[in-house]
C-alpha cells in the first residue's frame, strides 16, 4: 500500500510517564517513546504525526491498571475528542485505520470515537494486540457487531508477516517484552499468517483498488 499512497501514523497519547521495560527509572519516557517511534517510522517508510496529548494515567489520575474502563465519556474527554477529532479530519485521509478498542483502553475507545466522528467513509478497525490475542476467538466479531456500522471482515496477507511484526514491536523495548512481541507477532498465525480488519463497505472498495 505504502508504494502507492502516503501512510501516515497519528500518534495522539504520547506524554507519558510509563515505560516498565525500560533501562534507567529516571528516563524522559515522552522522549523515549518519541525515539523509538522514529525508529519504527525508519523502519516502514511510514509519516509521522504526534499530537502530543497526555495519557490516560496523567490526565484522569488513575493507574495503570483502571486504564480498561467501559465508562461513557464525560467532560475530562471533551478535549481530547475534540482534538483527536480534528487533526484527524486536517489529514484529509481516504482511508483510516483505527482501534477496534479490544481491551477496552480508555485512549484507545477515545481515538476510536473521535477517528469515527472525523467524517471518513473509509474505517478499517484493527485487532488491538496484545489484547486481542488474550481474548476469546469471538471478541473482535462481538465488538465489531456492537459499532452498528455493517463491517466486514477482511484478512491481509503478506509474505514473512510474523518475522516482520516481530522487528515492528521491538522498535518499543521500554513498553514491550520479549514474550509478548512472541505474542503480537503469532496472534497472525489464527489468520494464516494475515491480518484481520473489520471495514467499512467504503474502505472495503478502497482496499479492493489497490
Amino acid at each position: 500500500m505504502a508504494q502507492h499512497h502516503v501512510v501516515t501514523v497519528a500518534n495522539f497519547f504520547t506524554v507519558s510517564r510509563y515505560a516498565p521495560f525500560a533501562n534507567n527509572a529516571r528516563v524522559d519516557v515522552s522522549h523515549l517513546r518519541f525515539l523509538e517511534d522514529l525508529a519504527f517510522a525508519k523502519l516502514t517508510g511510514v509519516a509521522l504525526s504526534d499530537l502530543q496529548l497526555i495519557d490516560a494515567p496523567e490526565r484522569l489520575a488513575i493507574g495503570v491498571a483502571q486504564i480498561a474502563s467501559v465508562r461513557p465519556f464525560d467532560a475530562r474527554d471533551d478535549d481530547p475528542l475534540r482534538l483527536v477529532r480534528e487533526h484527524v479530519a486536517s489529514l484529509s485521509p481516504d482511508l483510516i485505520f483505527l482501534p477496534l478498542a479490544l481491551g477496552d483502553h480508555i485512549d484507545h475507545r477515545l481515538a476510536q470515537s473521535a477517528a469515527i466522528a472525523a467524517g471518513c467513509s473509509a474505517l478499517a478497525f484493527y485487532e488491538d494486540l496484545p489484547y486481542a490475542a488474550r481474548l476469546a476467538e469471538n471478541a473482535p466479531a462481538e465488538r465489531a457487531r456492537k459499532l452498528a456500522m455493517s463491517l466486514s471482515p477482511r484478512i491481509i496477507r503478506a509474505n514473512g508477516a510474523e518475522k516482520w511484526k516481530k522487528q515492528c514491536a521491538r522498535c518499543y523495548p521500554s513498553q514491550v517484552e520479549s514474550g509478548t512481541v512472541g505474542e503480537i507477532a503469532s496472534f497472525g498465525l489464527r489468520y494464516a499468517g494475515g491480518e484481520r480488519y473489520w471495514t467499512t463497505p467504503s474502505a472495503a472498495e478502497f482496499l479492493d483498488g489497490l
